[in-house]
């Protein structure tokens, strides 16, 4: 989206999490007749959050990748309730609601890679820009729901 805008015209800056494809080099090419100018300002990074209510502390990369995987290429399982991932009480039949950011974003290719191994993200994962991720985030009521973004979440 920001190379899209940056071609465009409509920007004169265009952050970008993985690197330029080749193709996209050559559009840039096309476009300005030189290559593009990388410079690095930061690094990524990957936090997954729960609302404040959830009494989750943490979570190893399998069992992140057995919440959002269907082919769980770090050996685990399916899980789709609080209490397969040791949540007792009230907490242990809530089922487990996974959104995050749509597969245009950059963070989405980097989170498939960095903690599913390239694998596949569950079907009923639900799709939003970031930034209505990012905002629900401090105003969410749902305390089962798990967002992610730059911060990922579940």
């Amino acid at each position: 989206m920001a190379l899209t805008a940056l071609l465009e015209g409509r920007t004169e800056l265009a952050p970008m999490s993985p690197p330029m494809t080749e193709k996209e080099m050559g559009d840039f090419h096309a476009k300005f007749g030189s290559p593009p100018t990388r410079v690095t300002v930061a690094l990524d990074a990957i936090a997954v959050y729960v609302n404040k209510n959830n009494p989750l502390e943490a979570m190893t990369l399998r069992q992140l990748d057995s919440v959002f995987s269907v082919t769980h290429k770090r050996r685990g399982e399916s899980f789709k309730t609080w209490g397969e991932l040791a949540l007792s009480g009230d907490w242990a039949q809530r089922e487990i609601k996974p959104k995050g950011p749509a597969k245009t974003h950059g963070m989405y290719p980097m989170f498939k890679e960095m903690v599913m191994e390239n694998g596949d993200f569950r079907y009923d994962l639900k799709s939003e820009p970031v930034s209505r991720l990012l905002r629900k985030k401090a105003t969410i009521r749902s305390a089962q729901r798990w967002c992610y973004g730059n911060v990922w979440g579940i």
